[in-house]
C-alpha cells in the first residue's frame, strides 16, 4: 500500500509539472510572431532631427536610419547614423553611429535590445511594445534614459529624455525620419 501511495504521489506530480510546461507553453508567444509585430520598422529611414549635448543650443542632425531582418527574421539589426554640419569643416560630421540587435525571447516573454556606439559602449535596454510604437529605456549612473518611437504612415518620430529620478524627464534629442523604400 505505501509502495501504491508513493507511485500515486510521483504520477500525481508528473501531470501537474507536464500540465504547468503545457500551460506555460501555451500562453507564450512564438518569436516569428512577435517579430511580425515589428515589420512596420524594416525599411530604409532618412531625415532629420536635434541633439543637445551640453549646455548651449541644440545640433541640428542629419539621420540615417537602416533596419533589416536577420536570421530567418528571428533579429532585426538596426543601423543608425546621424551626421551634423559644423563650421570650420568641409564636410559633414558623424555626430551618431550605433548599431542594436532587436530579438524576442519567448521564454521571458520580452523583447531583447542590446545597441553599440562607436565609442565602444553597450546598453542592454528594457522594451515595452505598443500599436506602432517604440520603446526603449535603460538607467546609467546619473539616472534613467527613455527613446520613445512612434510610427504613422511611413513616418518615424523618436524622442530622447533623460530623468535623474524616473518622474520628471528633459528632453535632449528628436528625430523625425520618412521611410525611404
Amino acid at each position: 500500500m505505501k509502495m501504491f501511495d508513493t507511485l500515486l504521489r510521483a504520477s500525481l506530480c508528473a501531470m501537474l509539472l507536464l500540465g504547468l510546461t503545457v500551460s506555460v507553453a501555451a500562453q507564450t508567444v512564438p518569436p516569428s510572431e512577435a517579430m511580425q509585430k515589428l515589420d512596420f520598422m524594416v525599411g530604409e529611414w532618412e531625415g532629420e532631427g536635434w541633439m543637445r549635448r551640453g549646455p548651449g543650443e541644440p545640433s541640428m542632425v542629419q539621420v540615417h536610419e537602416r533596419i533589416q531582418p536577420k536570421a530567418g527574421g528571428h533579429v532585426l539589426l538596426i543601423e543608425g547614423h546621424g551626421t551634423e554640419q559644423r563650421a570650420g569643416y568641409d564636410e559633414p560630421v558623424t555626430v551618431h553611429d550605433a548599431l542594436a540587435v532587436l530579438s524576442y525571447d519567448a521564454q521571458q516573454g520580452r523583447y531583447l535590445l542590446r545597441s553599440f556606439t562607436a565609442e565602444g559602449r553597450y546598453v542592454d535596454a528594457d522594451v515595452e511594445m505598443g500599436d506602432e510604437q517604440f520603446v526603449w529605456s535603460f538607467d546609467v549612473p546619473q539616472g534613467h534614459v527613455r527613446y520613445t518611437m512612434t510610427y504613422e504612415e511611413g513616418r518615424w518620430n523618436e524622442i530622447g529624455a533623460f530623468s535623474a529620478d524616473s518622474q520628471t524627464w528633459q528632453q535632449f534629442m528628436e528625430m523625425n525620419l520618412t521611410r525611404k523604400d
